[in-house]
C-alpha cells in the first residue's frame, strides 16, 4: 500500500453547520479514522476546490493548532500535497502555517507558510533552521503545495512544488533525532511574536514510495471528492436505528422556546420509515419541568393535524439528551413533510443545531390541556433547535449510513452473520475525473458488548469484489472509524475510470 492518508474534510458535517471545535476534534480523533492527534481551534468552512468542505485552523499569540496522524510504520521517504489558503498570517519569521514530519517524539523537518508570504523548508519545527525559502503567497490566495522528502543525515534529498512548479530542491540533514524516518505527519498553525494565524486546508494526500502505484508526487493539484450512499445494492444487514432530524452538535448556543409552548421543526424523510420517539438536548437542569413529544402532519406547508404524541418526561438535565417515547409509533411516508417537536410547561433552554437558519415555529399552549388536535397559528422564525426523531424501521438501509457526520449508535445497520454484506450505490463524481488515483472506503463500526466479529469494507466492481488495503477489522464497543484504500479497480486490476467508479458499489461485510 502506498496511500497512507488522504482527506477532503467532507465527512465531518456540512460546513454551513460546522460542529463545534471540540466536537470536530473528537470526530477527527476517533481511533483509526483519518486523523488521530488533533488539538487547538478548528472549524469546517467553505471548500477551497468547490467540493464538500475545508478545515480551518486558527491560533493566537504563541498558540498552536495541530491536525496529525500517526502512520503506524516508519517511512524513510514521504510524498504528499495539500491545498491551502492563508486567511491571516502575522508574527515572526518561521511562524504561521506548517506541515511537519516527526518520529513521534521529535519533529524531523517540515514546511512553513511564513508571515512574509514565503514557503520555507526547515530542519525541525517552525522555529528550526530554514534551509530553503521561496515562493510568494498573498493573504487570501489559494495554492497547492507538494513535497518529496527523504529522511536522513546530511545529504538527504528534498524537493518542494508550489502549484505544480518546482519551488526548490536540494540535499540537507532532514532529521533531528537519531532515526532516519518519520511516522507522524501533521499540519496546522503556530503563530508567534504577538501574531495570529488562520489557514484553511483542503484536499490533502500522503503517500510512501514503496508500491507500484501512487508512489510519487502527483503534480496535478488533485481534488479529494467525497461521495455518499444514495441507493441499496446488496442488502444483507438490518436497520438497527435511524434518525430524522438534527442529532449532532453543531452549535454551542441555546434558546428557550418558553413556558407552556408548542414548538416544532419541519422534516421530510427520504424513505418510508417508522418513528418511535423524539429527542432534544436541554441546556437547563430542572427537576419539575414536564415535556412531551408531538408529531404533526402538513397542510399547505404548515403544521396541521396531530398524528402522535409521546409520554410525559418530568425533569431535565443540562447536556443530557431528553427522549419522549411516542405512545404509538408513527409511520412516515417518504417525501412527505412532518413537524416534530414538543409541548412543555417550563421555559427550558435547548441547544441549537444551527444559528444561521431559523426554521422553528412555536405557539402558546397550556401543557395541562395536552397537545392540540390541530396546530394553532404558529409564529415562524424561531430557533433551529437540536431536535430529532428516532427511527426503528426504514424501507431502505442507505440513508442510515449516509449521515454526515456519522451518528454512531443513533444510526446504524447491523448483522451477525459471517459473509453478509451491505453494499450501496453512491453519488457519481461531479466531473469526468481521469486519472482517478485511488478510492477510499471509510466507515464507522462497532460490536455489541461481548461481540467478537471482524469486518471488511468492500468494493464490488462488475463481478469482482475486493477488500482493499486493509481487512479483518476488529472493532470495539465504541463506534470508531476505519478505512481501506483501493488503488485499482477490482474488476480490471487497472486504474479507476470515472465510469468504473460511478458503477461500483461499496459497504461493510462480516469477515469472521
Amino acid at each position: 500500500m502506498t496511500e497512507l492518508v488522504y482527506d477532503g474534510f467532507d465527512k465531518y458535517g456540512p460546513y454551513q453547520n460546522s460542529p463545534t471545535s471540540s466536537a470536530l476534534i473528537a470526530l477527527l480523533n476517533a481511533a483509526d479514522w483519518t486523523w488521530s492527534s488533533t488539538t487547538g481551534t478548528i472549524q469546517l468552512v467553505a471548500p477551497l476546490s468547490a467540493l464538500g468542505a475545508a478545515i480551518q485552523t486558527s491560533a493566537g499569540t504563541y498558540g498552536v493548532t495541530t491536525i496529525g496522524k500517526t502512520l503506524g510504520a516508519n517511512y524513510s521517504r514521504l510524498v504528499g500535497g495539500i491545498r491551502f489558503n492563508p486567511a491571516v498570517l502575522s508574527g515572526n519569521a518561521g511562524t504561521g502555517g506548517f506541515i511537519q514530519f516527526s518520529d513521534a517524539a521529535t519533529v524531523q523537518c517540515g514546511l512553513t507558510i511564513d508571515p512574509a508570504g514565503t514557503i520555507s523548508f526547515r530542519q525541525g519545527g517552525v522555529a528550526g533552521t530554514a534551509v530553503a525559502v521561496g515562493g510568494s503567497i498573498a493573504i487570501g490566495a489559494t495554492h497547492y503545495l507538494e513535497w518529496d522528502v527523504t529522511f536522513g543525515p546530511a545529504g538527504s534529498a528534498y524537493q518542494v512544488w508550489l502549484d505544480k512548479v518546482s519551488l526548490f530542491s536540494g540535499t540537507t540533514k532532514t532529521i533531528m533525532s537519531a532515526n532516519s524516518y518519520a511516522n507522524v505527519i501533521s499540519f496546522g498553525v503556530a503563530p508567534g511574536g504577538g501574531g495570529n494565524a488562520t489557514v484553511v486546508w483542503d484536499d490533502t494526500y500522503h503517500f510512501n514510495t514503496l508500491g507500484s502505484t501512487n508512489n510519487a508526487v502527483l503534480l496535478t493539484n488533485p481534488v479529494v471528492e467525497t461521495t455518499w450512499p444514495i441507493s441499496d445494492s446488496a442488502v444483507q444487514f438490518t436497520v438497527g436505528a435511524g434518525v430524522l432530524g438534527y442529532a449532532f452538535n453543531a452549535s454551542t448556543t441555546s434558546v428557550a422556546p418558553g413556558a407552556n409552548k408548542l414548538f416544532l421543526l419541519p422534516f421530510t424523510p427520504t424513505v418510508n420509515c417508522t418513528i418511535a420517539s423524539i429527542s432534544c438536548l436541554p441546556e437547563t437542569t430542572s427537576t419539575t419541568a414536564n415535556t412531551q413529544a408531538v408529531i404533526y402532519g402538513t397542510t399547505s406547508g404548515v403544521a396541521h393535524s396531530l398524528l402522535s404524541a409521546g409520554t410525559t418526561v418530568t425533569g431535565t438535565t443540562a447536556g443530557t439528551v431528553l427522549t419522549s417515547a411516542l405512545t404509538t409509533p408513527q409511520a412516515l411516508i417518504a417525501g412527505t413533510q412532518y413537524w416534530l417537536g414538543f409541548i412543555t410547561d417550563t421555559s427550558i433552554a435547548l441547544l441549537e443545531f444551527s444559528t444561521t437558519s431559523l426554521l422553528g415555529v412555536s405557539a402558546a399552549n397550556t401543557f395541562t390541556s395536552g397537545a392540540p388536535a390541530t396546530a394553532p397559528t404558529m409564529t415562524t422564525g424561531a430557533a433551529t433547535w437540536q431536535i430529532w426523531g428516532n427511527l426503528t424501521a426504514m424501507a431502505h438501509n442507505y440513508p442510515v449510513v449516509a449521515d454526515n457526520p456519522q451518528l454512531g449508535a443513533l444510526g446504524y445497520v447491523t448483522s451477525n452473520t459471517v459473509g453478509n454484506a451491505d453494499l450501496y450505490g453512491f453519488t457519481p463524481l461531479s466531473t469526468t475525473s481521469n486519472p482517478i488515483y485511488s478510492m477510499a472506503i471509510k466507515g464507522v463500526m462497532a460490536v455489541p458488548s461481548g461481540g467478537a466479529r471482524t469486518a471488511n469494507l468492500q468494493v464490488k466492481s462488475g463481478s469482482a469484489t475486493g477488500n482493499g488495503s486493509a481487512s479483518g477489522f476488529s472493532q470495539t464497543t465504541s463506534p470508531l472509524g476505519y478505512v481501506s484504500y483501493f488503488s485499482t479497480d477490482p474488476s480490471t486490476g487497472s486504474a479507476w475510470t470515472t465510469a468504473g467508479h460511478n458503477a461500483a458499489t461499496a459497504g461493510p461485510a462480516i469477515a469472521s
